[in-house]
């Protein structure tokens, strides 16, 4: 309930606000590339590559499907709490090729996190992620097809996703998944059971801004942006104007290999058919060094 004082009353004449910075969400599926193994102890990647778009991380989830069977229908076998969890021996998440987070035995991870920090009512919620199954209930589980289904939130596995809620812009993201050497840990029951999976997939949400917001956070991200060389050569090949691109090449021993004097392969005329272009980015910001860097051709 919105509680309005008696001054908010007089404001008859203020025009309503509404929120219209974002244009739209819309769920997108990413899958691993190549032809994926989900054998156990195989590495399963799947990569974002679109750099220019805001996904919605902190709420996006990982779905699986695939079959569970028990090797004798007539015996107690059942999929386990917290079985989807299980399918996993490690989970990584990388952003700009560097480690943000990483879960190690995400089953039994999980279960701690959810036992110190769900209620009743809340874990209810949990329940298409395997949390919640017993004998009796096995809502992910379809018996007469033998198909499990059910989806991960990425907030339930890796903390970072509860911490930062904002979209994330401009930069390449990876899951990396390692199968379970075993799936024992999935099912309960008098016999063993096979595990299958066929499908993992990302569904992550594009944040679509209206178009002033998007120009916002395009001109912050630009700010950040370093530019070489920080003079533009204006090369012109066809009138013999490429001096600036030569003499970068020329000096290139003196910069990279401290040599007094250079002595470049290709003179002046040389480079004319066979230009190589080379640009100095030493003596830069450790930040810049350390991390993943994207080149854009202007």
């Amino acid at each position: 309930m919105v509680i309005s004082t008696t001054s908010e009353k007089l404001e008859v004449f203020d025009e309503p606000v509404f929120d219209n910075s974002v244009l739209s969400l819309h769920e997108h599926t990413y899958k691993p590339y190549g032809s994926p193994s989900y054998r156990n102890s195989d590495e399963v990647r799947i990569q974002v590559h679109f750099q220019d778009l805001m996904l919605d991380v902190a709420d996006s989830y990982i779905y699986i499907e695939g079959k569970f069977t028990s090797s004798d229908p007539t015996k107690t076998c059942y999929l386990a709490n917290n079985a989807l969890a299980f399918l996993f021996e490690e989970i990584r998440y990388e952003m700009g090729g560097e480690q943000v987070a990483v879960i190690r035995k995400p089953g039994i991870t999980t279960a701690l996190k959810t036992m110190v920090s769900f209620g009743e009512s809340q874990t209810r919620s949990l329940l298409t992620s395997g949390w919640g199954l017993t004998q009796t209930k096995q809502d992910i589980f379809d018996s007469s097809s033998n198909i499990l289904s059910g989806k991960l939130p990425l907030k339930y596995l890796m903390g970072f996703a509860e911490d930062y809620t904002r979209g994330v812009l401009n930069v390449k993201q990876e899951l990396i998944f390692t199968i379970a050497r075993s799936f024992k840990n999935c099912y309960v029951g008098e016999v063993n059971a096979n595990i299958e999976i066929n499908k993992i997939e990302w569904k992550v949400r594009h944040i679509v801004p209206e178009d002033k917001q998007k120009l916002k956070l395009l001109s912050r991200l630009n700010k950040g942006n370093i530019v070489f060389p920080y003079e533009r050569w204006n090369l012109d090949f066809s009138k013999k104007l490429y001096s600036a691109a030569y003499y970068a090449y020329e000096n290139f021993q003196k910069s990279f290999y401290g040599k007094d004097m250079s002595e470049p392969l290709m003179d002046f005329g040389g480079f004319l058919n066979n230009p190589l272009f080379v640009i100095d980015c030493s003596h830069q910001a450790d930040a810049l060094k350390s991390s993943t860097v994207d080149i854009n051709k202007t």
